[in-house]
């Protein structure tokens, strides 16, 4: 049985029904109308990570525990090895809640768990909300950023005070919400939720102020995934996206992220079968080992999903696309 706002207009044997059912028709409240939305639309609300936070722990060797996570990232080349990565941590929080370096890691290796390690959207939903969370609970050791989040601004806002030391957990921020923006919204819901995208910008904007040539270039390559993800309506740019690339690429000329991202999104977009063959083989060619920004198991994962790609490129080849 349908709901009554499905009810069929007029009716099929057009008769006097008609009057009758709209004298009863009761449009759904704003809030049930809202409700449904949100659900149809995929949501993006979680509980603010700063909100999260403990200042009790237990005693301890923090510090053994970081050199033990820091050897475990040397070998974390599959799912089940991250996941140790990320239990470390979460002891290093039990000793310090207020660790900003793990609570920075814990974002990363949620954020790369849900891009490389899960296939379904409630799963990867999850893993960006921690991602997210952790990210925000990093932030919010910084006295005037809890103090502005606490009295109301949103993190777009309160970032402006962030600096060197908060870097990572607002990169990875950034990339959760975007990660989370592409992969668990429908084309409704990346209208609805459009303003976490604005917030996404804030943040990257400060990263910019702080240190536009961080980690080789990783601010430059989000500036470039950012501007070829928006439609052109709403500040998307595809000469600005190759400027911003260009940029990554120079100032980190041995990370992976950057030509595997470009292969990914850009040369796929404008439908370069050459430049994503070769951006693609370069990234298989190197050692995964070797690279620093970012940390092997980030550039595992990208060899593996380069690998994947090629295959495929070898049964469905890209095709020119006439893209502004």
């Amino acid at each position: 049985m349908m709901p009554a706002f499905y009810a069929r207009w007029p009716p099929a044997n057009g008769g006097t029904k008609g009057g009758a059912l709209m004298a009863h028709f009761r449009w759904p409240s704003p809030l049930l109308c809202v409700t449904l939305l949100a659900a149809l639309c995929g949501c993006m609300s979680w509980t603010p990570g700063w909100r999260l936070a403990s200042d009790s722990g237990v005693p301890g060797d923090a510090e053994s525990l970081r050199s033990q996570a820091e050897t475990l990232v040397l070998e974390a080349g599959t799912g089940e090895k991250v996941g140790a990565i990320i239990g470390v941590y979460d002891r290093i929080l039990q000793i310090d809640p207020q660790d900003c370096d793990a609570l920075s890691k814990l974002g990363e290796y949620h954020c790369l768990l849900g891009a490389a390690y899960t296939k379904s959207r409630a799963d990867k939903k999850r893993e960006y909300f921690l991602a997210i969370q952790f990210c925000e609970r990093a932030m919010a050791t910084n006295g005037e950023f809890k103090a502005l989040v606490s009295g109301g601004k949103d993190v777009g806002e309160a970032c402006r005070v962030l600096g060197v030391r908060e870097m990572d957990a607002m990169f990875f921020w950034s990339m959760a919400i975007s990660y989370l923006f592409k992969e668990c919204q429908g084309p409704v819901g990346s209208m609805v939720n459009f303003s976490w995208m604005k917030r996404c910008r804030q943040v990257m904007e400060r990263m910019l102020e702080v240190d536009p040539e961080w980690r080789d270039g990783v601010v430059s390559f989000s500036w470039g995934i950012y501007y070829l993800g928006l439609p052109k309506a709403v500040g998307g740019d595809m000469k600005k996206s190759s400027e911003f690339l260009d940029r990554a690429a120079l100032a980190g000329p041995k990370s992976l992220l950057h030509r595997w991202g470009r292969a990914k999104y850009y040369d796929v977009k404008i439908g370069d079968a050459e430049a994503f063959r070769r951006d693609l083989e370069w990234v298989l060619a190197q050692d995964p080992r070797q690279s620093v920004n970012p940390t092997y198991p980030w550039s595992a994962y990208f060899q593996k999903d380069a690998k994947t790609m090629l295959e495929r490129f070898k049964k469905y080849p890209l095709k020119r696309a006439a893209v502004t």
